[in-house]
C-alpha cells in the first residue's frame, strides 16, 4: 500500500471505521476491491455499494444489493443539491 495511504489511515477520521470481511468464494472472478465492496455491503442491512465495473454491477444485482456507478452517486448529489435549494425557497 502507497505510504500516502497508510499515513492517512493512521491519522484517519474519528468517524471512518475499518472492518474485515470474509469474501464469499462465488464473487473470485471479480476484482479484489470489488469482492471486498460487495462482501462488506452484504454484511449490512442497509447498504448501496459504489462500484463502476459493469460485471461486478451485474453480479450485485442478481444478489438483490441496491448498486450506483460514478454517474448514478453524481445524479443522486445533484438531486439533493437541488431539494434542498428548493426546500430553501419554500419552505
Amino acid at each position: 500500500m502507497p505510504a500516502k495511504v497508510l499515513a492517512w489511515i493512521d491519522s484517519s477520521p474519528v468517524w471512518l471505521e475499518s472492518r474485515s470481511v470474509i469474501v464469499p468464494s462465488d464473487l473470485k472472478s471479480l476484482g479484489l476491491g470489488e469482492q471486498e465492496a460487495i462482501a462488506l455491503a452484504e454484511s449490512f442491512t442497509d447498504s448501496l455499494v459504489l462500484l463502476d465495473e459493469k460485471k461486478a454491477r451485474q453480479v450485485v444485482r442478481q444478489r438483490g444489493l441496491p448498486v450506483a456507478g460514478t454517474l448514478g452517486v453524481r445524479r443522486l448529489q445533484i438531486f439533493l443539491v437541488t431539494c434542498r435549494s428548493v426546500r430553501g425557497r419554500h419552505g
